[in-house]
């Protein structure tokens, strides 16, 4: 293949390819630039071509990570992928790259030419940052959850009297140890099962359930609503029973 066919095939190569991609000479002046190069960063090939790679763009380009990769890595490694660079550029604004580099000796008529693809992950890490965020914000909502349900489990063993809380279904949830004491009932009798359903159906009383179907629907909140009972285990019980709906 002559040297013009190559040079041809070289440059199909380097349009062909998504990410903006430069090459430079070994004094890091730029020999050819792709078309997604021109386009991304919004530059002209009159003022890119032939310039020291530092220069571009009014000396955008003059960034101490990637002084560091052209003037210091890879000189000595012949390749270099995945080196990040962040950058506020003046027409595209902010942007995070990853630059790879290949240097390679005798190709185009120079002596050492220096491959650099540049991939945009601006987004990407953007995306990255708000997942993270999200992570620890559940993990704050968690961790106030978790305080909050032992606050109230705090609270519902600190009270007197026996207190019971149900879910929508009245399935009973949290027990305090006065209704356990005071009722004679293990935890694992209660805690799951159907408020009515409990001690043998001991708990199945009219007018408990004209409190929690009937009246409670209508009003979140109900005090002093007397219920008199005759249970098996403690025998006959007058009640008052105070109710909150939480929602």
């Amino acid at each position: 293949m002559s040297e013009d066919a190559a040079r041809n095939y070289a440059e199909s190569i380097i349009n062909t390819v998504r990410e903006p991609l430069i090459a430079l000479d070994q004094d890091l002046r730029v020999v050819y630039v792709s078309r997604s190069f021109y386009e991304f960063f919004k530059v002209k090939p009159e003022e890119t071509v032939g310039q020291l790679i530092y220069d571009l763009g009014n000396k955008q380009w003059n960034i101490p990570k990637l002084r560091e990769l052209l003037e210091t890595i890879l000189p000595q490694k012949t390749t270099f992928d995945n080196y990040e660079v962040e950058h506020n550029f003046a027409v595209i604004g902010r942007r995070i790259m990853l630059l790879n580099a290949r240097q390679i000796e005798r190709v185009l008529g120079k002596e050492r030419i220096i491959l650099l693809a540049i991939e945009d992950i601006t987004e990407r890490k953007e995306i990255e940052a708000g997942l993270e965020k999200t992570r620890k914000d559940l993990e704050v909502i968690k961790k106030s959850a978790d305080e909050v349900s032992e606050f109230s489990e705090s609270v519902i063993n600190t009270v007197r009297e026996p207190l019971i809380s149900l879910d929508k279904d009245l399935r009973v949830v949290t027990v305090s140890r006065s209704f356990y004491e005071f009722f004679k009932v293990k935890p694992e009798e209660t805690v799951g099962q159907l408020i009515y359903d409990l001690g043998n159906k001991q708990w199945n009383i009219p007018k408990l359930r004209e409190l929690l179907e009937t009246i409670l629907p209508q009003k979140t909140t109900f005090d002093n609503y007397e219920v008199e009972h005759n249970f098996a285990v403690i025998g006959r019980r007058i009640m008052l029973l105070n109710a909150r709906q939480i929602e």
